[in-house]
Parts: structure tokens; C-alpha cells; sequence
């Protein structure tokens, strides 16, 4: 409904905004799933670091911190962007 509303009337070159599906589950279309994949499988690799909640959540925000996504950026930036 709100795509219809922004860009009524408009041709798809025009339009304001564009909404891509990327598929669920699945890391290598989607980038929420890559983070959250890559995530859960460094977590696994150092539960034995993570006695508590607090180191739990630091590892995570630690293995976010070294950027290790930058690689795949380049695909996720060919998507097709509105002129």
C-alpha cells in the first residue's frame, strides 16, 4: 500500500521508492542473514569465552567491530538503485 501511494502515477524509472525482496534465510541474497549466520557461528566457536551474558553480547559486538562483511559489499551495492 505505501509503495502504491508513493510513487502513483509514476513510471518504475521515476519512482521514489523501490522495494527489493531479498529471500528469507538465506545469507548469500540477503545481508541480515549473512551478519546473523557468521554471527552465530563465531558465537559457537567461543561459547567457552562467554561464561555470562555481558561477555556473550561483547563477543558479538567485538566480531561485528572487525568488519568482516566488507568483502560482500560490493555485491550488495550492485543492486539496482533508483536514478
Amino acid at each position: 500500500v505505501y509503495l502504491g501511494q508513493v510513487n502513483h502515477g509514476l513510471e518504475e524509472k521515476d519512482w521514489q521508492v523501490t522495494c527489493v525482496i531479498l529471500a528469507p534465510n538465506a545469507p548469500e541474497q540477503n545481508p541480515v542473514e549473512d551478519v546473523w549466520l557468521r554471527g552465530k557461528n563465531f558465537l559457537r566457536r567461543h561459547f567457552h569465552e562467554n561464561n555470562t551474558f555481558h561477555k556473550f553480547k561483547m563477543s558479538f559486538v567485538n566480531f561485528l567491530n572487525k568488519k568482516v562483511f566488507l568483502g560482500k559489499r560490493g555485491w550488495y551495492m550492485n543492486i539496482p538503485q533508483p536514478e
